[in-house]
């Protein structure tokens, strides 16, 4: 069940001390509460009490907000009010939950069944806003959350697309590409023609190379002739 929250004031009264003492004690950190607005609230259980074994806190509570609610009515006006009943003699807690709930002051009993009933249904509305605050809290934080991945994502994405624009600036435009690729044909054009001058190149010397190797094959022969023809000319003068 949620807690009943009580105002600064409310808490004033129910404890009998001032404002400024019950300012002080949440200021200290003596006594709990939040931020509502300019003001505070201050939880029930957190409210400093002397309770008698035979009463509830609720109870004791909300009977010494009624007692302050009429004795403030009392100091508040002189005259009688609508319905044709003496402020000044209010000092029952009975007349003055019938004057709140709009019952009969007369009525025993009743006044407070029905203050009971109307403390109740405040309290069911108080809990289905709360909880209602609870779902909005939730869904706040849901959204905060997807917000976040959202602002990652674009981060992202923004980190990519600028990798791809330092790219896009290194390649070549249309029109160099169109002067780069005049001069490669350029280019190509030069290698073919050194190609064939190579090669021209290459099959002269190879056929110098095979005239030299003919040449020198001539020479060997020949020396091989002279070599045979001398061997044989100092053979026939050793038998002469």
């Amino acid at each position: 069940m949620v807690d009943v929250q009580y105002s600064l004031a409310d808490v004033a009264k129910i404890t009998g001390k001032s404002e400024k003492t019950i300012s002080r004690w949440i200021k200290s950190g003596k006594l709990p509460a939040v931020r509502h607005g300019t003001g505070y609230l201050i939880n029930e259980i957190d409210i400093p009490l002397r309770l008698d074994a035979s009463i509830s806190r609720h109870d004791f509570i909300q009977k010494r907000l009624l007692v302050s609610a009429s004795s403030e009515v009392t100091t508040a006006s002189a005259a009688p009010v609508s319905r044709g009943v003496d402020i000044s003699g209010l000092i029952d807690v009975e007349k003055v939950a019938g004057l709140i709930t709009g019952g009969q002051v007369d009525t025993p009993g009743k006044n407070l069944e029905n203050l009971s009933l109307m403390l109740q249904k405040h309290q069911t509305e108080l809990e289905k806003i709360i909880r209602e605050q609870n779902e909005l809290a939730e869904k706040y934080a849901r959204a905060t959350y997807k917000i976040g991945q959202l602002e990652e994502r674009n981060r992202q994405l923004e980190e990519v697309n600028h990798r791809h624009e330092q790219k896009l600036q290194l390649l070549p435009m249309p029109e160099q590409w169109t002067n780069t690729q005049k001069e490669m044909g350029t280019l190509r054009e030069d290698l073919v023609q050194k190609e064939i001058s190579y090669q021209t190149r290459v099959n002269l010397l190879e056929q110098e190379l095979k005239q030299e190797k003919e040449v020198k094959s001539s020479l060997e022969n020949a020396l091989e002739q002279e070599k045979n023809k001398n061997f044989w000319q100092r053979l026939g003068a050793l038998f002469k």
